[in-house]
């Protein structure tokens, strides 16, 4: 019996955590692409608006959680499915902020609030 828990048990501990190391690593790249791409798309839906960027980009990560882990759960082939932002969503949720700001118009804070919670709301769905 050696010091790592014996035999073929320590062996199969030792390979499960490799294959973790290893799929963490490959899985490393993707996201940071994500995050950047989601943050650079939430600046393009922000534009000309009062809604922070960041809150935004939370609201496109969480999204791309949740489709990445259905995906991966549904999917034959789940070690090759990645779900990503798409710059057409952007655009549309882009359109659909400025509509919401040229409709309820930010000229006092009320108004401002309203549009502010309106565009979320809008962009979250």
């Amino acid at each position: 019996s050696s010091l790592g828990g014996g035999g073929s048990g320590g062996q199969q501990r030792c390979f499960a955590g490799a294959e973790l190391l290893s799929a963490a690593l490959q899985a490393l790249p993707i996201t940071l692409f994500n995050l950047a791409q989601s943050y650079a798309f939430a600046q393009l839906v922000c534009v000309d608006s009062e809604l922070e960027p960041a809150l935004v980009a939370a609201m496109h990560l969480t999204g791309l959680v949740t489709v990445q882990a259905r995906l991966s759960c549904s999917s034959a082939v789940p070690h090759y499915a990645v779900a990503s932002a798409d710059v057409t969503i952007a655009l549309l949720c882009h359109r659909l902020v400025s509509s919401v700001y040229a409709a309820l118009g930010t000229h006092t804070a009320a108004a401002a609030a309203t549009a502010r919670a309106t565009s979320l709301l809008a962009v979250g769905l």
